[in-house]
């Protein structure tokens, strides 16, 4: 490629620039870039966050006197926003546009393509549309802002007019050229058709008014209930005092909304696990002092292909009833549990108070039991999910929105409220 007079000396004189973009930022294009919401979708609504998809409409105005050339890009993708408050409560969006790079030989041309880039001539414009993800994360300290039926917001975008440009084997005469010389190549190659526009602009903030769903789920109603059915003594132990409590434990939707439950037998599992049982001596799992003892036990993770045709599954369901209980607002599902407890025997390890454990459960005048169940499995989530961040049951729960609010569970996880309980006496 024979390159146009005075290129080397331009590129001398941009290589001795400390950065190009300070470089040329006094002798910018005068490249203006607004925008205006057109419409707004609410993507998913929970109690801890609100997420919607901004419909923005861009304007690139030339507000100088020579044509400003810049890379098509139709639509503009953006990165997702997130919230910040400003004192006044106005909730601040910030996005910044994908980053983006572009093969130098695809626009190597004499003059401009119109298929690769826009020409936009003296005070003219060009209009394109973008779509911005609005995450906004509910906290007691922005509960406050979001009382009204809208909210005042702001979008704050960056763009990358320009990419970044790098060479390939199939430009030979600028392969070892850096995006910094391929930028000040092209300025001095196009010159008579116009000037680049600026590798970042940011454009003028949008104003806008969010609108806030009419409801939120702070919680499904889904409460759950047990009881103890019997007793299972299994064989007496050297050191242990150890029981089995047969339980039946009650899912009931006690809110005005159905729920759609994961059902036993798609837990992956073949049925609910009960990792955590708390043995306490007054109905207060949140009491001081309460907690008499405690067994915990949960599944290590879990990335095998099981799970992963178990989330394919769920996913091409046509139903939410293939793989969901839908409980609606008074009903109730009931099943079958158990619980393993065991305590040191004092009797036959020696051991000294406080580590009597046995002896003093013995003391109490009443107990109370409080279990765990694992609703949804951490192992269904994907890689870069998990229980506290359960992506793959937001989707559901945002797909089958219509039938039910999908149960996650705290980290995957319901409690039960606690339920009286007498021991039997030890073997």
């Amino acid at each position: 490629m024979k390159l146009p007079a005075g290129t080397c000396v331009l590129l001398a004189i941009f290589a001795a620039a400390p950065s190009w973009v300070c470089s040329q930022a006094a002798t910018a294009p005068p490249l203006v870039i607004s925008g205006k919401v057109l419409s707004i979708d609410v993507e998913s609504n929970e109690s801890w966050r609100l997420k919607c998809q901004a419909n923005v409409e861009l304007h690139y105005r030339n507000a100088g006197d020579r044509p400003i050339i810049f890379i098509r890009r139709s639509p503009v993708l953006m990165q997702e926003a997130d919230v910040h408050w400003n004192d006044d409560g106005t909730a601040l969006f910030s996005s910044s546009q994908l980053f983006d790079e572009v093969v130098y030989s695809t626009i190597d041309a004499p003059i401009p393509s119109a298929s690769e880039t826009v020409t936009v001539p003296p005070k003219g414009e060009y209009l394109v549309q973008t779509r911005v993800a609005l995450n906004l994360i509910r906290s007691e300290t922005n509960n406050k802002h979001l009382t009204s039926k809208s909210l005042r917001a702001s979008l704050e975008l960056t763009l990358t007019p320009w990419p970044r440009l790098f060479a390939t084997s199939k430009s030979p005469d600028v392969e070892y050229l850096d995006p910094d010389e391929l930028y000040a190549l092209l300025k001095a190659r196009w010159v008579a058709t116009g000037d680049l526009a600026p590798v970042e602009v940011a454009a003028e903030p949008i104003q806008f008014d969010l609108p806030l769903p009419a409801r939120t789920f702070e919680k499904s109603g889904l409460v759950l209930r047990g009881k103890v059915t019997g007793w299972t003594s299994p064989p007496e132990k050297s050191v242990y005092v150890e029981f089995q409590a047969n339980l039946e434990l009650e899912i009931k939707n006690t809110g005005p909304e159905p729920v759609l439950v994961l059902k036993p037998e798609c837990t992956g599992y073949g049925d609910y696990l009960l990792g955590s049982v708390q043995l306490l001596s007054a109905p207060d799992t949140k009491g001081a002092g309460n907690l008499l003892n405690d067994w915990t036990a949960w599944p290590s993770l879990d990335r095998s292909q099981k799970w992963q045709a178990m989330r394919d599954e769920m996913d091409q369901a046509t139903s939410p009833e293939e793989h969901f209980w839908l409980i609606q607002p008074g009903e109730s599902r009931v099943f079958p549990s158990w619980a393993l407890m065991q305590f040191d025997d004092i009797r036959t390890i020696g051991r000294s108070s406080p580590q009597e454990i046995w002896p003093e459960i013995k003391k109490q005048k009443q107990l109370w039991l409080a279990v765990q169940i694992d609703i949804w499995p951490n192992n269904l989530e994907t890689v870069s999910g998990g229980a506290d961040n359960p992506e793959f049951g937001r989707k559901l729960r945002d797909r089958w929105s219509s039938a039910g609010v999908l149960e996650l569970g705290k980290d995957g996880l319901i409690e039960s409220e606690p339920f009286p309980i007498e021991l039997p006496s030890a073997p």
